[in-house]
């Protein structure tokens, strides 16, 4: 996995828990990083999951940010002072 979607799924535990918390097939949520050629989406999450990506990780308590939908890594610590 790369990208976006690797980060995303790793934060959540792997694929297939992610699958299991939004109530998806695992397989839609393995296609994320599958690319295009291959019938996935080229490593990019859908943006109609983004909101619920961003509700599940509140509620699992899971670092995740709009931020992390780009490919663009946060600093170091930078949820540190968010949290208090």
């Amino acid at each position: 996995m790369s990208g976006q979607a690797k980060r995303i799924i790793e934060k959540f535990g792997g694929a297939r828990r992610l699958a299991r918390l939004l109530g998806l097939a695992p397989a839609t949520v393995y296609k994320w990083d599958y690319p295009m050629a291959r019938g996935g989406t080229g490593g990019l999450i859908p943006v109609e999951y983004h909101q619920p990506l961003l509700d599940l990780a509140a509620a699992e308590r899971v670092d995740l940010s709009p931020e992390d939908f780009f490919d663009r890594p946060r600093p170091a610590g930078a949820m540190a002072g968010a949290a208090a």
